[in-house]
């Protein structure tokens, strides 16, 4: 290789225990910030077509089989609830990757009291991107959850299962619930709402720190032709 590009700091770290310092290793980010969404319209309709009402604030629960779901779904699965009683906060459970999210998606619906959304087909990166930007906070395991929701300004909350996402939460500086093998049910409410509380300054943190992340992704690309180039 000639060049090695990173997502973050805890990655360059990682190869640095390993004894790899060469060839060049730089930090930039992950090329999914630089994607945009469909349209507001686009997405109104895809919420419209999986039966979802936007009458009431949105949360979007994005979840993996990982080890330990049994315990793990039903944590979440209060957790949704609990947002539900106290602020009036629907959930939408979203696979993101389809169709095997599906199931763990079901299980966890399958717990809940209140009735939860379930995003039942399968869409491109632009509508999942629409459909993600619609909410008002995403909870999640998958990375590009992640991802897509700080890149899109909507506040988020990590349920890490591999260092990979907890090393992303550190990179723009947003909250872990806990890892999931072990989840403590106190802690994850105690940080969902604290993120729920402080959204709007979460938001124009995000938004603030968009330019960055979208530079950061876009030297990737910049790398790659520089090379052709020599």
């Amino acid at each position: 290789a000639d060049v090695i590009t990173l997502r973050e700091e805890a990655s360059l770290e990682e190869l640095k225990k390993l004894s790899v310092d060469k060839p060049q290793l730089l930090i930039t980010a992950d090329p999914a910030f630089t994607l945009a969404p469909c349209t507001e319209s686009e997405a109104a309709a895809i919420l419209q077509k999986e039966g979802i009402k936007q009458d009431a604030p949105l949360i979007g629960l994005s979840a993996r089989k990982w080890k330990g779901h049994e315990v793990y779904a039903g944590k979440i699965a209060a957790a949704a609830d609990y947002l539900y009683e106290k602020y009036g906060i629907k959930s939408v459970l979203i696979p993101l990757h389809y169709p095997h999210d599906t199931e763990i998606s079901n299980e966890i619906a399958s717990r809940m009291k209140s009735n939860p959304y379930i995003i039942k087909h399968k869409y491109n990166v632009t509508e999942t991107l629409g459909i993600i930007k619609s909410m008002d906070l995403i909870l999640g395991m998958r990375l590009h959850a992640l991802i897509y929701g700080a890149s899109l300004g909507v506040p988020v909350v990590g349920l890490p299962y591999e260092p990979k996402v907890i090393d992303f939460l550190s990179f723009i500086n947003q909250p872990s619930a806990g890892h999931v093998e072990s989840l403590d049910y106190d802690k994850m409410i105690k940080t969902i709402e604290q993120a729920w509380l402080d959204r709007q300054q979460i938001k124009e943190n995000l938004a603030a720190s968009k330019k960055m992340f979208v530079d950061k992704a876009l030297q990737n690309a910049e790398i790659a032709i520089s090379l052709l180039d020599n």
